[in-house]
């Protein structure tokens, strides 16, 4: 086996973690696969590094360099045969051209094929390749013509990368092969497993090629790898964590909670269940949970990572960087973590991840969280809360009697008791407390009552003002000297309250009345709920105006 993760162990290589990380996952399902060290050459810039954990810092043979690569080749040339196959497994951050080894050095498709056809003539071996970069399916477009299997994590375009490769083609396909899989087992499963994430990952095309007609993904490359298993031919079974069940619930409990659970991983229901929130809800968190069985008892890493909307719009390269949180273990079985970014309205897929200490991967689960305009709020809900209540009423009195639009219920352009009266039919506590506390705090009235007019005199309009201390049945009526009717200003069925009405010194049809002295009459009594008009309005009070033209 001949291992390259290219990059340089440096700041500014971004891509090299993930690549340091597939490049060793890469060398211990080789090992694990009966491939022992003497079998392999490892290229990695760190060199210091013990990737097998046996206490030696002696698995990296070689820095990434274009030297090192030759002498790779070299060191294969002296150990393969033609009753043995040779695999090439590359990872870096690759380009249409190739492959980035190192600090201005890039290991061409054209300096590949040279390498693979002067060893394949000279010994007679086979040669696989496993190309994980982005833009490796141009290795299939000039390397598999000979009908040597080629696999690439990708097409002609990107490959994605998510928490230094947890999430990668790599990631799945290597924890198959050292489960024993073949390699046409492993690409499948791995292959669906991207198809069904979302995001960028189903934008990866991965190619198997090994018929030499440089048509990946058709039958007959299937059936010429359905039998081909890295190493001794024998199967672990699935070693790999599982996650039982992944579940949403709203972080704020009691009435309205809302949870959904998922139990069929990513291949067998790509979309998952959907969490439906209101946005001030949503705001408040998730808790994200799952339950993972670990047959090997080695579980070591439990995330989810959340795909906020229109985040793919902004992923331009192979890192996606998508929001993770690590979920913990709560001590009942289940790992836990809360996410509290849902902020813009939308859709956010989650998928929930786990791996081994042995780096093998469970299949994701997907769930969704949709996060959706907050409901209209009731009348009167202030505060936001969905709830009409005492805290509202005292944001209304404060208001009382200001032009705060916010408190003006009824549009009139001002905070009076028609607008307190739309909040009382909506409070939803006790009525006869809120009364209460008007009574106090807003002065409700407890008689009836006609102020004087004002300004009287006056010569164009006059405000005349009354209180009615309970619903009743009211006459407001202006007459003239002779005690004829020249305006019916009010006339009905009025609320509890203080109430105000302008008369602008005109008579019934519209007409400008002399000048002289008036009279204003009010009448009130009892209101009948059944619409009957009372025989007798009680409350009789009079009031004289003066108008001058």
């Amino acid at each position: 086996v001949i291992l390259l993760a290219g990059g340089r162990d440096a700041a500014g290589d971004l891509f090299w973690p993930t690549s340091n990380y597939l490049g060793n996952m890469a060398y211990t399902t080789f090992q694990r696969r009966r491939l022992v060290k003497e079998k392999m050459f490892y290229l990695n810039d760190r060199q210091a590094q013990d990737v097998d954990r046996d206490g030696f810092q002696e698995d990296v043979d070689a820095g990434a360099t274009m030297g090192a690569w030759e002498e790779a080749w070299d060191w294969a040339r002296t150990r393969v045969s033609a009753d043995s196959p040779l695999y090439v497994y590359l990872v870096g951050k690759g380009s249409p051209i190739g492959l980035e080894i190192g600090a201005g050095e890039n290991l061409t498709v054209a300096q590949l094929l040279e390498d693979v056809n002067t060893l394949e003539g000279a010994t007679g071996v086979e040669v696989t390749l496993i190309v994980e970069a982005s833009h490796s399916g141009n290795f299939i477009r000039d390397l598999s013509n000979a009908g040597r299997p080629v696999i690439a994590s990708t097409g002609s375009g990107l490959a994605f990368y998510q928490a230094e490769g947890f999430i990668s083609f790599s990631q799945y396909f290597l924890t198959d092969l050292f489960q024993g899989k073949s390699l046409q087992e492993a690409f499948v499963h791995s292959d669906q497993i991207l198809r069904n994430l979302p995001g960028r990952f189903r934008d990866q095309d991965p190619g198997l090629e090994a018929e030499g007609n440089l048509i990946p993904n058709q039958p007959g490359d299937y059936l010429q790898t359905i039998d081909a298993i890295i190493g001794a031919p024998f199967e672990l079974g699935d070693l790999s964590p599982e996650i039982k069940t992944g579940s949403l619930a709203a972080v704020t409990g009691g009435v309205g909670k809302r949870v959904v659970t998922q139990n069929r991983p990513i291949t067998k229901d790509p979309l998952g269940p959907r969490l439906k929130l209101a946005q001030p809800q949503a705001l408040q968190g998730v808790e994200i949970a799952a339950r993972v069985d670990d047959a090997e008892g080695s579980l070591q890493t439990v995330r989810a990572i959340i795909i906020p909307p229109a985040a793919d719009d902004e992923v331009e390269a192979e890192l996606t960087a998508y929001p993770e949180i690590e979920l913990l273990p709560d001590g009942s079985g289940r790992w836990v973590g809360i996410y509290n970014e849902f902020l813009a309205e939308g859709l956010y897929p989650v998928i929930i991840y786990a791996l081994d200490s042995a780096g093998n991967a469970a299949e994701p689960l997907r769930t969704t969280v949709l996060v959706e305009p907050p409901p209209p709020l009731p009348t009167g809900d202030f505060d936001g809360d969905g709830l009409v209540e005492f805290s509202d009423f005292f944001m209304f009195a404060d208001a009382f009697g200001t032009e705060n639009p916010a408190f003006d219920l009824d549009g009139s352009g001002m905070v009076d008791f028609a607008d307190f009266f739309l909040f009382a039919d909506a409070f939803g506590g006790p009525l006869g407390k809120l009364l209460e506390l008007a009574e106090e705090m807003l002065v409700l009235p407890t008689a009836y009552a006609l102020s004087a007019p004002y300004p009287n005199p006056f010569n164009s309009e006059v405000v005349v003002r009354y209180s009615l201390p309970r619903e009743c049945e009211v006459e407001l009526v202006v007459y003239n000297a002779l005690g004829q009717v020249v305006r019916r200003l009010v006339e009905g069925h009025q609320r509890m309250g203080h109430h105000r009405v302008v008369w602008d010194g005109r008579d019934g049809t519209g007409r400008s009345l002399a000048t002289g002295t008036y009279i204003v009459e009010m009448k009130a009594g009892e209101w009948l709920s059944d619409g009957s008009r009372p025989v007798d309005l009680r409350f009789r009070k009079v009031r004289k105006v003066a108008f001058l033209k």
